[in-house]
């Protein structure tokens, strides 16, 4: 399962750099620290997970529930926050240098937060907010690997629910994760809005489509 995971990111990950160097795209999808720990604490928060589901398969609510389950195990261990440019992050620096740290990390979690509870973001439901990522929780009726899609021609990247997961359950479809941490504010507020139009042009159809 992990072998599987880390090579699907490593090859996902490798055509996001090459679209940022190449055609300017804003990566939301991690931040200065990667993903080098993202294995470890999923595949241990994907235990609890299993316990939902216990030996059969999951159906999609339920599987949806394991995952948030385990996104919120995770994000419990989200305790750093590294800025682009700016140092390693809070264990490696001066308090004063810590702070500045903390405080940059607020503000684009705060920048963040507020973008996300606007109009343009109408039908996600946040599961859980850190201090390196934000997880939501898409509409029914759209998955995250077809908004990525959408994303990207847009110019920008998030990391699909069930790129994080060693083996996804049917629900993590509907899960995405904004990195804040990794980019600076004026990039973070237009790579959201990037995200949103994305996300507008799929909502405006399911309206319709339940009108």
């Amino acid at each position: 399962m992990v072998e599987r995971l880390d090579g699907e990111l490593a090859n996902w990950k490798a055509h996001i750099r090459k679209l940022e160097e190449e055609e300017g795209l804003i990566n939301l999808a991690w931040d200065q620290l990667g993903d080098s720990l993202i294995e470890n604490r999923m595949a241990e928060a994907e235990e609890q997970a299993e316990q939902t589901c216990g030996e059969e398969t999951c159906g999609e609510e339920a599987g949806l529930e394991a995952a948030e389950r385990a996104v919120r195990s995770w994000m419990q261990q989200d305790d750093t926050c590294p800025i682009e440019g700016e140092g390693e992050g809070p264990a490696e620096a001066e308090p004063k240098q810590t702070e500045t740290l903390r405080q940059a990390c607020a503000e684009r979690r705060e920048l963040a937060l507020s973008k996300l509870a606007g109009p343009s973001w109408h039908g996600t439901v946040l599961i859980a907010a850190g201090r390196r990522h934000i997880w939501l929780r898409l509409p029914k009726g759209l998955g995250s690997t077809a908004l990525l899609r959408a994303a990207l021609l847009e110019g920008a990247a998030f990391l699909p629910g069930p790129l994080a997961f060693a083996e996804p359950t049917a629900g993590s479809e509907r899960l995405i994760r904004l990195s804040y941490t990794g980019c600076g504010i004026a990039q973070l507020a237009e790579g959201l809005d990037r995200v949103a139009a994305a996300l507008g042009a799929f909502t405006a159809r399911l309206d319709q489509g339940r009108s």
